[in-house]
């Protein structure tokens, strides 16, 4: 098991432009407003302002949060179990190397709401 240490939040903007492209902007904290995370076709590119830089998916095994993140996403996509909430939300779980994952899903939007690992203290709120 892997122990989470650092408590931070973040203001994010995702945009999914076509099915195998997501793009990811920080909002805030204002020290990294302006970054953006594009994933496309198996391939991750920062960008701020004139810098770029670019790393394969095998890289992002090696960074912890990222690691953890996709794995579950394509466990979401493949094998995760799901139920619909009371709320008619969608519930997914599984597994991940740093324990069970929970990712709730609009109902109406199919947008997510929110991501949690709760033994990795991991948790991400989305809002629209």
């Amino acid at each position: 098991m892997k122990e989470w240490n650092n408590n931070f939040d973040m203001n994010c903007k995702i945009e999914n432009i076509i099915a195998d492209k997501c793009i990811v902007s920080v909002i805030e904290p204002e020290l990294l407003s302006g970054l953006t995370m594009t994933l496309k076709e198996g391939i991750c590119t920062f960008n701020l302002g004139d810098v770029s830089y670019e790393i394969d998916s095998s890289f992002a095994e090696n960074v912890e949060f990222l690691s953890v993140f996709t794995e579950s996403v394509k466990k979401i996509l493949n094998s995760a179990e799901y139920e619909k909430l009371e709320n008619g939300n969608w519930l997914y779980t599984g597994m991940s190397d740093w324990g069970k994952f929970l990712l709730v899903q609009d109902k109406t939007s199919g947008y997510p709401v929110s991501f949690r690992i709760p033994e990795a203290g991991l948790s991400i709120t989305f809002s629209n």
